[in-house]
């Protein structure tokens, strides 16, 4: 599970915050598996979760799908902390949900 999840991190409040408290996951190369980000949605809500935001890292641009934000250019700070925590590479996926407790 590491080699396809190598960093589950929790992170303070930021542009994206769904929720007092938030995790991202670092998925490796499976960007071409993401649709929407819906499903990853519906997957959270329904373990418990008040939301989730995918982000897809491709051609050095972290892009939010089906609605496509260029996440460096709307929210600079919160892109450099992606980037610093979780190093993603081409391909990769980030998933991050919020709930009111972890």
């Amino acid at each position: 599970m590491e080699g396809v999840m190598p960093k589950i991190i929790e992170w303070e409040n930021t542009e994206l915050s769904i929720a007092p408290r938030n995790v991202a996951i670092l998925v490796r190369g499976k960007a071409e598996k993401i649709k929407s980000g819906i499903e990853q949605r519906d997957a959270a809500v329904s373990s418990g979760a008040k939301g989730t935001i995918t982000m897809i890292y491709k051609d050095k641009r972290l892009i939010v799908p089906g609605i496509n934000i260029d996440l460096e250019r709307k929210y600079p700070e919160t892109f450099e902390r992606i980037m610093h925590l979780m190093e993603p590479r081409d391909g990769d996926v980030i998933i991050s949900s919020g709930a009111d407790t972890l």
